[in-house]
């Protein structure tokens, strides 16, 4: 018998209540990332992540409250940024 390993997408999405404006959780492999609904409403389009190591990370969102983001280089948040669709920054967080 052969057992089939299916590739998983790694923007996994789930909802959160959380109070703050964007929470976001160092980890490995992942970092959470937890945007709150005014925020959403705001027309929040993009994540823009930067590590410490000064690579960077960006996806869609798309109206989830939270986000999975791939955390290969084992770095800390340096700092993360929200945009609309129109590019305009809505939120940016120094860690």
């Amino acid at each position: 018998m052969q057992i089939s390993m299916e590739r998983y997408d790694r923007e996994i999405s789930w909802g959160s209540n959380s109070s703050g404006p964007v929470f976001v959780g160092d980890g490995n492999p992942f970092i959470a990332v937890i945007i709150n609904d005014n925020l959403l409403s705001s027309g929040a389009d993009r994540i823009l992540i930067t590590y410490t190591n000064g690579r960077s990370y960006s996806r869609g969102i798309t109206g989830k409250k939270g986000y999975l983001i791939p955390n290969t280089e084992i770095s800390e948040v340096d700092n993360i940024t929200i945009f609309d669709d129109d590019g305009e920054e809505l939120y940016k967080k120094r860690k």
